[in-house]
């Protein structure tokens, strides 16, 4: 009967980390969260509605008419959680005010700005500042 207890013991420590494995690997193919962050500045002020579009068919495949809504609590700072994206993944977006290319964000001098760009490898956050929109 000794030996069977010391099997069992082995057997049971044996399945533990398997199990820890197995959890860290769902969580993995469960894909991660993208927090984006808007903060408005200048000429942005005042907008009521923020939305963000990109390469992604959680972010509308760039179509502007599908854009994602971001909340806020002070029209200032703006937010939208992107959940599942699987690790590696290159997220890119713009920030609109409108839902549609008309009412895209511009640089401080009404410029064209570049998509932001962020690579997935974790929980991840990205914070961007806008201060001007196309009129």
């Amino acid at each position: 009967m000794a030996t069977t207890t010391t099997t069992k013991k082995a057997t049971t420590a044996t399945k533990a980390p398997a199990k820890k494995a197995t959890t860290a690997a769902s969580a993995e193919e469960k894909g991660f969260t993208l927090k984006i962050i808007v903060k408005l500045y200048g000429n942005a002020l005042g907008t009521h509605s923020v939305y963000i579009t990109g390469n992604l068919a959680k972010l509308g495949d760039w179509n502007a008419a599908k854009a994602k809504a971001m909340k806020s609590d002070n029209m200032e700072n703006f937010t939208l959680s992107v959940t599942g994206i699987k690790k590696g993944t290159e997220v890119a977006f713009k920030v609109l005010k409108d839902l549609n290319w008309e009412s895209v964000e511009k640089g401080m001098y009404g410029e064209d700005l570049e998509n932001h760009v962020i690579t997935v490898n974790g929980a991840t956050q990205i914070e961007v500042g806008v201060s001007n929109w196309a009129y």
